[in-house]
């Protein structure tokens, strides 16, 4: 009788464990994509920058042109 109850025990410590497992698991993966999106956001934030400053950059230009244009019609 004693065996038999050792051996539920055991039985039901090894299902809490693999239910445990999994759902470890399940949230490491649901990090390491959290993880991932953020660093996406990240690289947008970034090309989102470098669009604006080349925006800048050409806007400056074209003004630049718009001058030397005008300048030689006068």
């Amino acid at each position: 009788m004693h065996t038999a109850i050792q051996n539920a025990y055991e039985k039901e410590i090894e299902t809490l464990l693999n239910s445990s497992n999994s759902v470890i698991s399940r949230q490491k993966e649901a990090l390491t994509h959290a993880q991932e999106g953020d660093a996406w956001k990240s690289k947008i934030r970034q090309l989102e920058a470098q669009h604006v400053e080349e925006k800048k950059e050409s806007l400056e230009q074209f003004q630049e042109y718009k001058k030397r244009l005008l300048a030689k019609e006068q």
